[in-house]
This record gives C-alpha cells, sequence and structure tokens, in this order.
C-alpha cells in the first residue's frame, strides 16, 4: 500500500477541510453542554413524550442559538461548523425546531426578524412536509434565500 501525504501549497491560501473551524468547535461544545445537562444523560424514551421538552425555546433563543447560522462576516458558522452543531443537537434528539431556525434564519432575511422558532415547507409529492408545523407560534418562512430588490 502507498500512502500519499498532502502538502501545502505556500502559494495557495486555501485547502479543503471537512472538519469545523473554532467557532463551529466551541458551538457544539456549548449546545452539546446544553442538551446533556437538561436530560441528565437519561434515555430518550424518558423524556421524548413529556408535555414539555427538556429545553424550552425562551432558553434556546436568549443562548442565540437559533441565530448561529446568520452570515455577517469571515468570523461567522460555515456549513461545517452548522454540522457540528446540528450534530451535538440530535445527541439528545430534543423536540425543539433548533435546526430548521437556523437554516431558516441563515438562508431569510424575512426569517431572521422572527423571534420565535422558524421553519420551511418541504414539498412531498402535492403537499409539503413542515417540520414542527404542528408547534404552537411557530412561523413558516415562504421562500429560503434572499431575493434581491424585494
Amino acid at each position: 500500500m502507498t500512502i500519499v501525504e498532502q502538502k501545502q501549497n505556500p502559494k495557495s491560501r486555501y485547502a479543503m477541510t471537512t472538519l469545523p473551524n473554532e467557532y463551529g468547535v466551541i458551538g457544539a461544545e456549548g449546545i452539546g453542554d446544553l442538551v446533556k445537562r437538561a436530560t441528565s444523560h437519561a434515555p430518550i424514551a424518558t423524556y421524548v413524550e413529556e408535555s414539555e421538552p427538556p429545553i424550552s425555546w425562551a432558553a434556546i433563543a436568549e443562548a442565540g442559538w437559533d441565530l448561529a447560522g446568520i452570515v455577517e462576516d469571515d468570523t461567522c458558522a460555515s456549513t461545517r461548523d452548522l454540522v457540528a452543531i446540528a450534530k451535538a443537537w440530535g445527541y439528545g434528539s430534543i423536540p425543539q425546531p433548533l435546526l430548521p431556525s437556523l437554516l431558516a434564519k441563515r438562508l431569510s432575511a424575512a426569517a431572521r426578524e422572527v423571534d420565535g422558532p422558524v421553519t420551511f415547507a418541504l414539498p412531498l409529492g402535492d403537499g409539503a412536509l413542515v417540520p414542527f408545523g404542528a408547534l404552537d407560534g411557530i412561523v413558516v418562512a415562504s421562500a429560503l434565500g434572499d431575493i434581491e430588490g424585494k
């Protein structure tokens, strides 16, 4: 077997990586800690059918987790960072619309104006699937991707 070692090209500023940057690492640690503390490492079956999830939307919003994906400058979350955060959030399978809100608020200026949770419709045959669509107070973004001039 031959192993090929990649050497950085000093003339190139870019190198591809599949790892999150510091934003993603810190974000994943933070959300992971929140999930583990809220669930006390309990099996999902012990809280998934409770009337209130172990983490409230207020706690998510107050910490700014729903805004973590917004692109503002070079220090914002990359797609790899959001994957790391989503993986940490998925550890507990908390029934809250954090991931749809992250995506909607990343991709839509109108969604960013909403203080609460946001979701979107996924076309499915003649209808649509709306993640967390039955949740009281959730707002459905009608379009993702900012449209210039509108």
